[in-house]
């Protein structure tokens, strides 16, 4: 949510339309994954606490095979709409310079962000809240000071909006990184 006042920021008025409309389609898309990965919490839970860690990896790697096939299908579908929208020429948002680049590194973002659902979903089997709640704060602290440092480096117009978006997705990956590296210290076991 704080992408949309730095680009209005970065770039003017023009372009916190689009950059609301495009976090309003992923925030949709969002929904899907994380029914997914809510759906399959009491089956996890289940195999962590009754069986030993290969039925506990064979669960979680259906889960990621699962999440990898409805995350694809969903950016297909979300870049089928936007090739529409963008063709049919009704929002002059879309006409906005490096419109489809923004749209594009925030559906990558959300692509990738989507990915370490079977880490989370683990984590909350085992009761462990401390460990994602640091790698959170320190996902967010990351993410703002590059922001900042895109606000102060970056020429004002589309590329400093571009190096935002840009700036996003390498927090999501930093992000899942540090979890995945989190969770594999903390259960050797299962993630190895």
């Amino acid at each position: 949510m704080i992408l949309v006042p730095f680009t209005v920021r970065v770039a003017g008025e023009g372009y916190d339309d689009l950059v609301a409309l495009i976090g309003s389609l992923t925030s949709v898309l969002l929904l899907f994954p994380r029914a997914l990965s809510f759906n399959a919490l009491p089956a996890l839970a289940r195999v962590v606490h009754q069986q030993g860690c290969a039925e506990v990896r064979a669960t979680l790697a259906a889960l990621r095979r699962n999440l990898v096939r409805l995350n694809t299908a969903l950016s297909l579908l979300a870049l089928a709409a936007w090739g529409a929208l963008a063709w049919w020429g009704q929002r002059p948002d879309f006409a906005l310079a490096g419109a489809s680049a923004i749209f594009l590194l925030y559906l990558a973002s959300f692509y990738v962000g989507q990915l370490v659902l079977p880490e989370s979903n683990y984590l909350q089997t085992v009761e462990e809240t401390r460990l994602p709640l640091r790698v959170n704060v320190l996902s967010l602290v990351i993410f703002v000071a590059a922001c900042a440092a895109v606000m102060l480096v970056a020429p004002r117009g589309v590329d400093a909006v571009l190096s935002l978006f840009a700036v996003l997705l390498g927090a999501t990956l930093s992000r899942n990184l540090l979890l995945r590296r989190a969770v594999l210290r903390r259960a050797p076991e299962v993630f190895a």
